[in-house]
């Protein structure tokens, strides 16, 4: 019998080490946040300006987003920034950059957002390309 049990450690030994066998353990796979924000939290916005003071809501910079809710928020360096729109689909916010930069938002660009359970939703400050590199990779 303990001949047995030897040769069977021995066996689960050389598997371990030839074949990297981990016995009957199951990895659990870590979810990937983005900014702190699961893929499923996670909407995109065009940004159409950013200034270092509010503007009027009748000011003429908003002639061409006139009809669009118009989001305001504060940059970490202190800039107030516009955006418009909501989008679960990265294309379809980047569709809307190209409209409005044919509207002449010269500087519009797609940024993301992640929503928080107490209704303040938050700009993630990340290169969008970075950002997408995850966003692709996350389920």
């Amino acid at each position: 019998m303990l001949k047995n049990l030897l040769f069977s450690l021995c066996i689960l030994i050389i598997c371990s080490a030839q074949f990297g066998c981990k016995g009957s353990k199951k990895s659990v796979q870590t979810p990937i946040l983005i900014g702190g924000f699961a893929k499923k939290d996670i909407y995109f916005k065009v940004q159409v300006g950013a200034f270092s003071a509010e503007k009027a809501q009748d000011d003429p910079f908003f002639e061409g987003v006139a009809g669009m809710e118009v989001m305001m928020d504060t940059s970490p360096n202190g800039l107030i920034r516009y955006s418009t729109g909501e989008f679960e689909d990265y294309d379809e916010a980047d569709a809307l950059e190209q409209e409005l930069k044919a509207k002449g938002y010269d500087e519009a660009f797609v940024v993301a957002y992640g929503r928080q359970s107490d209704g303040y939703d938050q700009r993630i400050e990340m290169p969008m390309k970075q950002l997408m590199e995850l966003y692709d990779k996350a389920e």
